[in-house]
């Protein structure tokens, strides 16, 4: 046997990898190859300088050292924060201003039900490369929403904080627009839908969100969702089942029916006997809607409820104001969220006006919204084009502001 036939000793450890393989397998490397490569190519073309800000703004959506070359050429943002006046619910608000002064586009941020506070280096980080970007970022944030609760109040909080903006002499009012996060992007689709200023809203992102609140919970109490070719298995995320279990029992007239489910179904503490004999026939009837588990027993169950109790559990639901979306809607969902289920998305972009969808995305990258599977090289570079695609025609049509009355109006 030759030297290099030889079997290395049993005992022996394979060579560790040179850390500058590591480093340029790695997401960080990967991200900024794809900045350098991007702003490269598109600088020189037609649409230039909002192919490189859409790819100097990549690496702030993903936490950690990313390095994130738009903070070497830009001047950081001014950071302000206000109570959003004329709102029903407190709703605070920091605005990051671009550093370079002057009159911008305006984007509001709205994440979901406990969300991380607007002070999270994950959230000041993609404020601050939005806002680098040349947009004024607002993060807003609720006193409901902080506290795991959805109001139909928020949608007017939105519709204030617009209107705040459209007065804001650093803001051009004809290029205001919304990107919403779970619950925000359902929350931030639903106002801009509202007759208030729905003609005035120039565009609306959502990530990760839903079309019918009432399919959410049939998934949520079935662990199913349905696709093209039936249905399929679905868990989801104990977060999502509390915040639609509150949903659900909100409506209930009876304090003391709230009261008794609240704490068998949210709280897992057994009710007595007496207890169960104690709820109303509508009480009754919702504990069982929150037990049963086969899909033909919760339609059952959900057609028979009061209309009134069903147009309170559907007032959060963007498939029924889709319909008044006049601005320029772009959706985004992982394929895998165990938050929402992506059938909600598909039915959502199904219904929305062809005038007003410009782009659904699906993505394989996030977990609910925050990069995960950076695991595997070849996916990951293909999610990054992916989310360039669709960051970059965002940003176009920021700059390009609100839709005429023509374009709004064709279908």
């Amino acid at each position: 046997m030759s030297s290099k036939e030889r079997a290395a000793p049993a005992n022996s450890q394979p060579a560790a990898t040179p850390r500058w393989i590591r480093w340029a397998w790695s997401p960080g490397a990967l991200i900024l190859l794809f900045v350098l490569t991007v702003a490269t190519e598109t600088a020189l073309t037609p649409s230039g300088r909002s192919g490189v800000t859409s790819a100097l703004l990549i690496p702030h959506f993903f936490p950690g050292s990313v390095p994130r070359p738009l903070q070497l050429v830009t001047p950081p943002p001014s950071v302000s924060t206000i109570e959003v006046p004329g709102a029903p619910g407190r709703m605070i608000a920091d605005i990051y201003r671009p550093g370079d002064g002057g009159r911008f586009p305006a984007i509001v941020l709205l994440l979901g039900v406990n969300p991380l506070p607007r002070d999270h280096e994950q959230v000041t980080t993609l404020a601050d490369g939005i806002a680098r970007s040349g947009i004024v970022t607002v993060v807003a944030e609720s006193d409901a929403l902080k506290a795991g609760e959805i109001r139909i109040e928020e949608v007017d909080n939105l519709v204030a904080l617009f209107t705040y903006l459209e007065r804001d002499p650093g803001v051009d009012s004809s290029r205001i627009g919304f990107a919403g996060f779970c619950i925000g992007g359902v929350l931030q689709l639903l106002a801009a839908s509202d007759p208030r200023i729905a003609d005035r809203v120039a565009v609306v992102n959502a990530f990760s969100f839903y079309a019918d609140s009432l399919d959410v919970m049939r998934a949520i109490l079935t662990e199913r969702m349905p696709t093209t070719s039936g249905s399929e298995p679905w868990t989801p995320n104990p977060l999502t089942r509390e915040v639609f279990f509150r949903h659900i029992l909100a409506p209930l007239p009876s304090e003391e029916d709230r009261t008794l489910l609240h704490r068998e179904v949210l709280e897992a503490a057994a009710l007595t006997a007496a207890d169960v004999d104690s709820l109303s026939p509508l009480g009754r009837h919702v504990r069982e809607l929150l037990r049963a588990k086969e899909p033909w027993e919760v339609d059952a169950l959900i057609s028979s409820l009061p209309d009134e109790y069903v147009d309170q559990l559907r007032r959060f639901s963007p498939a029924d104001s889709a319909h008044r979306l006049q601005a320029r809607t772009f959706l985004m969902h992982d394929v895998n969220d165990a938050y929402l289920p992506v059938s909600g998305a598909r039915t959502l972009a199904d219904a929305l006006p062809s005038a007003a969808l410009e782009r659904y995305t699906e993505f394989q990258l996030f977990a609910h919204v925050v990069p995960d599977q950076t695991e595997n090289p070849l996916l990951f570079a293909g999610e990054i084009v992916s989310l360039f695609s669709h960051i970059h025609a965002v940003l176009q049509a920021i700059d390009a502001g609100r839709p005429t009355a023509e374009m709004a109006g064709s279908e």
